[in-house]
């Protein structure tokens, strides 16, 4: 009792037990080492299945802009045959077009193909760097 004099008493200090936490950390990191694989190889899956309409998903076009020129998978092009290639039923709608642009093309160059594409429908467009020859 602190009834007057003597030693006074230690102080509290409130402190977090940190153990449950840890424990349930741990806990977490082996479900997620476990499940994403299983994830992984099942959308590996779902990416090779053939699509429903019998169209070719891994069609890959490129589009090269260099130099005021245009080319459409190495051979060289206008902006109508373009326009029309891209229209055409042969060139599936849900394949992957390419549009590559050599170094130093302006983009006023680069964005009429691309209004181009948008126009056309193509929601699945990646870009990359083509040579100055065309491709």
């Amino acid at each position: 009792m602190g009834f007057g004099g003597g030693e006074p008493e230690e102080e509290v200090r409130p402190f977090m037990n940190v153990v449950p936490f840890i424990d349930i950390m741990l806990v977490l990191l082996v479900v997620f080492m476990l499940a994403v694989p299983a994830l992984q190889k099942s959308s590996a899956e779902k990416s090779a299945e053939p699509s429903a309409d019998g169209g070719d998903d891994a069609a890959v076009h490129e589009i090269c802009v260099s130099g005021g020129g245009l080319s459409l998978d190495g051979r060289k092009t206008d902006e109508a045959a373009l326009r029309k290639a891209i229209s055409d039923p042969a060139m599936p709608a849900t394949g992957t077009i390419t549009l590559a642009a050599a170094p130093g093309t302006p983009w006023s160059e680069v964005l009429p193909v691309m209004r181009l594409l948008s126009e056309s429908g193509r929601s699945r467009v990646s870009f990359s760097v083509c040579s100055e020859g065309g491709s």
